[in-house]
């Protein structure tokens, strides 16, 4: 990979994670409905899994990842579950 196209990745990621940060802020705010908080979880969620799918290197991938505390283990498998899901609609 390129220096640019590596600094191009870094940025992206760190607007993610920008991103992510305030939708956690907003999720954490008790002023939000639950539907409201549903909304906020899954665009989290997806920012989550384009991380997750990143060309990031291992180590960095996972120190990023460790960082987004908001993500339990049921949401990782929902993810997983939904990977699943999608793995196999596209052999059919």
């Amino acid at each position: 990979m390129t220096n640019q196209s590596q600094e191009r990745l870094n940025r992206t990621v760190d607007s993610y994670i920008v991103i992510y940060k305030e939708l956690e802020k907003m999720y954490l705010n008790k002023k939000y409905t639950k539907e409201q908080k549903k909304l906020i979880k899954r665009q989290m969620l997806s920012i989550y899994s384009g991380l997750l799918n990143s060309k990031l290197d291992k180590d960095e991938k996972k120190d990023t990842l460790k960082d987004l505390k908001t993500i339990n283990m049921l949401d990782k498998a929902y993810l997983i579950m939904q990977r699943q899901v999608a793995s196999h609609l596209i052999k059919k």
